[in-house]
Parts: structure tokens; sequence; C-alpha cells
């Protein structure tokens, strides 16, 4: 399991932002579906979310974020080097990357550069290796690391949204400032497992099955074949997520020298209360030190780490706070990050209600 450790930083920001638009899930005693409902939030821990009711993007709640990240580290736009990405709902294609348009918004130097990342629920460690990696060189000093995805674009219209009474994912950003003159050393360790991709995945969003020549069918319990255009494993994932990922937590720990006792919180990625929970209690750590963001969010994908730490900033109680974190998701992909971070380096969340991008190229009709 090899470790990566990013010496000599500093994380510079931590800020987050989300849509101010918000939605519960529907709780009503004569619903039919009322117990399930009431299981549901118990057992996965989501109760609403924040998500754009006017089409905000991925980009625009990046940007957000960033400007308060900029904002509370006091450094200016021009003096940022890379931009790197991390997002599964690009504005447009892949090649022109989010973190491109952010550059643009951002107003950037023309040889200061931006690559996107695609690693789903795992972007968190992966966005913050290579963000790191690039500031080992000596001509790069600033590194903004943007980690979003959105919501909306899932539904047909507004209306369809609107009508959705049960729910696991929402919106929002996460950006973290990143520079060379600091004290701090960050470890990080990544890991995939391919064999899995299948238990995680859309067949039918990438350009294998463009011509509808191929169909994706799994064989349930009773031996009736089902046709996905997405699909989960749910065991597999459950499985994975308690069991493998603890695991490399542990040889984490155990390769750093550490214990549970050598972080103030367990931040993992926030993919649902049991998930979360569980991992907490096979480490060993207190449940009070296991952050949760869930209950005011619900699972928003790559982003939910910082999101996480930004909304549990009120019960900070140290000047330099250490963090385990670990995200995890769809390849399959996991990886582990130790980071420490002062408390005024914390940005409170921010809420938007509009700041979409326009220009003279895209524009609201």
């Amino acid at each position: 399991m090899p470790n990566l450790v990013y010496r000599n930083v500093k994380i510079a920001a931590l800020t987050s932002a989300a849509p101010m638009f918000t939605q519960n899930i529907v709780v009503n005693e004569d619903d039919p579906n009322f117990k399930y409902v009431k299981t549901f939030i118990k057992q996965i821990g989501i109760q609403k979310r924040h998500i754009s009711n006017n089409c905000q993007t991925a980009t625009d709640l990046g940007y957000a974020a960033s400007c308060e990240a900029l904002r509370l580290s006091n450094i200016d736009s021009k003096d940022i080097d890379v931009v790197v990405f991390a997002t599964q709902t690009p504005d447009f294609n892949m090649g022109t990357g989010n973190a491109h348009i952010l550059h643009n918004l951002l107003k950037l130097r023309k040889d200061a550069f931006a690559i996107d990342l695609s690693v789903a629920c795992a972007g968190f460690p992966y966005a913050l290796s290579v963000g790191l990696g690039y500031l080992q060189q000596q001509s790069v000093h600033n590194v903004l690391i943007v980690l979003s995805d959105i919501q909306w674009c899932e539904y047909s219209n507004l209306e369809e949204l609107l009508s959705e009474r049960i729910f696991m994912f929402g919106e929002a950003a996460g950006a973290l400032l990143v520079t060379d003159n600091g004290t701090d050393d960050v470890a990080v360790s990544l890991c995939t497992d391919g064999s899995g991709y299948k238990y995680l995945f859309a067949p039918n969003e990438g350009k294998k099955n463009k011509w509808n020549r191929f169909s994706f069918v799994v064989d349930d319990p009773y031996g009736e074949k089902e046709i996905f255009t997405r699909y989960m494993n749910g065991m597999e994932i459950t499985s994975f997520s308690t069991i493998n990922v603890t695991e490399s937590i542990k040889e984490f720990m155990s390769a750093m020298g550490t214990t549970t006792d050598s972080y103030d919180y367990l931040v993992v990625h926030q993919a649902n209360k049991q998930i979360v929970s569980t991992i907490g209690k096979r480490l060993g750590f207190d449940k009070d030190l296991v952050l949760s963001s869930l209950e005011e969010y619900g699972n928003t994908d790559c982003a939910s780490i910082p999101v996480t730490i930004a909304h549990n900033k009120d019960i900070f109680n140290k000047d330099k706070i250490s963090f385990l974190t670990s995200g995890f998701g769809s390849g399959l992909s996991w990886g582990v990050a130790s980071i420490n971070i002062s408390k005024e380096s914390i940005g409170k969340p921010i809420f938007i209600e509009d700041g979409r991008f326009t220009d003279n190229v895209v524009r609201l009709r």
C-alpha cells in the first residue's frame, strides 16, 4: 500500500458552497410508504438536501467556494498556479473541463494551468494528491483544488425534481487552497480495484454502447433478469466500503505509526449513515469524533469531505485540527489522507441563490 507524503505544505483555506434552495424528505403518516420513509431517515441519515432550482452548475458552486477560499486565505487569484477540479458533472464536454471554465471566471494567468479529474466519490484524496504533487515543483506555489457535483440535471424538469419525496444525493462544492509556505506534512494513500467496476457504474452513459448493441443484464436471486441503465450492487458496495476501506485506513495508520488518538476527527465520504458509523466503529473512533453532514446535505459525492469539515466548524475547539479522511466510490477507487488545518482557515458554509455563469457564448434563453 503506497503512502505518498507531501512535506512543508499548508492548507491556507477550506471552504464549501451549496445552493440556497433546500428540499426536505416528505414524512406523511397518511403515506402508504410512511414506515419505509421513517426507516430510511433513521438508517441512511438524510433528512434534506441543498439542490439548485435554477440550473446552477458544478462550476457555479465551485466558483463560489473558490472565491471564498481566496478571500479567507488572502491570496490573489493572479497568484494561483494550478487548478485541479474533481467532478462527474461537467458543464460541457469532458475536454472542455470545469477547470477551464473556472480558470476563465477567476481570470487566472495563462501560464496557470487547469485540469479536471473524474474519480467520483474518491475525489478528495485523489484531487488532494494531484494538487500537492504539483506543489512539490519549485515553480508552483499555490494550488486551488475544487470538488463539485450536481444532481438537478438528473431530472427531466423542475416539476419532476420538486415532486421527489425521498432522495440520496444533494449538491455542494468544496475548495481547498494549498500553498508551499507551510510546515505541515500531508500523507495520502490511494487504492484501486478495477475488477469491481461492475458493482457501481452507468453502462449506457459512455461511448461503449452508443449504438445500443449491448445490454447490461443482472440475474436477481429469483432467476429474473433485469436490464439497467445505472447499476449499483448494494451488498458489494457496502462490503467494499465497510471492510476494504476500513482495512486500508488501518494499514495507513500502521504505516504512519499513528492510532485513533493521533487525530481529532474522522471524516469519510458521506455515503450513508450506516456506512459512516460502521467505519468509525470498526476503527475504534468515539462516535462523537466521526463527523457527518448527511442530515443537512445528503450525499454530496466528491465534495462530501470538505463540506462535512466546513459544516462542523463550530464544534472545533482547537486552533489546529487534525483530520483522518477517506473517500471511496466507483472504480472501485478509494484513498486515505491525513491533514492538519487551522480553525481560522476553515470557512463556514456559504449558500448561493443565483450565480450562474453566462457570457456571449453561453447565455440564458
